[in-house]
């Protein structure tokens, strides 16, 4: 993953929002009807500078293609098959936040977040 890009978009985002750094809370989601797709343009930057420190990073990131040119079975999820996921993570896990913790040129990763 491009850490300078995700470096320019935390600096982009504290000169739009001063005073933010340490204070971005994860999305949480509640209990999405079977049939609803997961909007994930609701998930927040979360990189390490702005995160909240109420939060700590749960599990394994995802690694999602955010070209819209991905397919299934490359090792970027497509946005289809990370909305799956997302729904069964949410789930199992109701309680936890969801941010972008990490973002490329045509891939981004979304971090599951537990309160500390």
């Amino acid at each position: 993953m491009n850490r300078e890009r995700s470096q320019v978009l935390e600096e982009e985002y504290l000169e739009d929002h001063p005073g933010t750094a340490g204070t971005v809370e994860p999305f949480v989601y509640d209990d999405p009807p079977e049939d609803e797709i997961m909007d994930i343009s609701v998930i927040p930057l979360t990189t390490d500078l702005l995160l909240s420190d109420e939060w700590e990073e749960a599990d394994e990131p995802w690694f999602i293609d955010s070209s819209g040119f991905g397919c299934e079975g490359e090792p970027a999820l497509t946005v289809e098959a990370f909305q799956r996921e997302l729904r069964e993570y949410v789930r199992e896990n109701p309680e936890h936040g969801f941010g972008i913790s990490g973002v490329g040129q045509f891939q981004l990763y979304v971090s599951a977040y537990r309160r500390v």
